[in-house]
Order: C-alpha cells, then structure tokens, then sequence
C-alpha cells in the first residue's frame, strides 16, 4: 500500500456508541492505532456515522411525528453524524483538520 495516498476509514457509530453509551475502550484503542500509523507515515480520512443514536433518535421522531417527512429524518441522521463526528475530531487533538467547524457553519448547525 501506498503511504501517501490517505485511506478512507468508515467508522461505524455504533462502533463508537454503542447501545446509548460511549465505548471509550473501543475509542482508546482505535486512536493509539492510528496515532501509531500516523507516526509511521500514513494518513487517513475517517468517517463516523451516527449509530445507534441516530437511529434512536430518528425512531423517536418517526413516533412522536407520525409524519415526519423523509427530509426531515435525513437532516436528524446528518446532524448526529455531527455529533459522532465532532467528538471523535475532538479526540484526535491536534492530529485533526479544523474541517468540522467549517462543516458546520456551511450548514447553519455552528
């Protein structure tokens, strides 16, 4: 594999929140592998989805809704993808890009 071209992680949420709770184990452990390849030279892109939260959120809104519009659920999950994503960028520390912030304010969410 080439170092120089950065790998694409899709890291599931319900990897980082499973089942309502952080799994700060799982959490600890990814980011000692990746600080150690990133050290080593690689790069990487990683991607965190919204998880069991969003889906327990968007259950809830489909629920209390009764009509809730198909748009409507998709911004929910989008914005707990934020949400994952923003604590995972804030772990990562200095080895994270500032993109998040951008992201947000793009979108009216910052």
């Amino acid at each position: 594999m080439d170092k120089k071209k950065p790998i694409i992680v899709s890291l599931g949420g319900s990897l980082v929140v499973p089942n309502g709770g952080i799994d700060e184990k799982f959490l600890s452990e990814f980011n000692t592998f990746i600080r150690r390849k990133i050290a080593a030279g690689w790069r990487f892109f990683i991607v965190v989805g919204g998880g069991s939260t969003a889906r327990h959120y968007i259950d809830a809104a489909k629920e209390v809704s009764g009509n809730i519009t198909d748009w409507d659920l998709d911004y929910l999950g989008i914005k707990l993808y934020f949400q994952n994503s923003g604590g995972n960028n804030s772990f990562a520390g200095h080895l994270s890009n500032d993109w998040l912030a951008e992201e947000k304010r793009r979108y009216g969410l910052l």
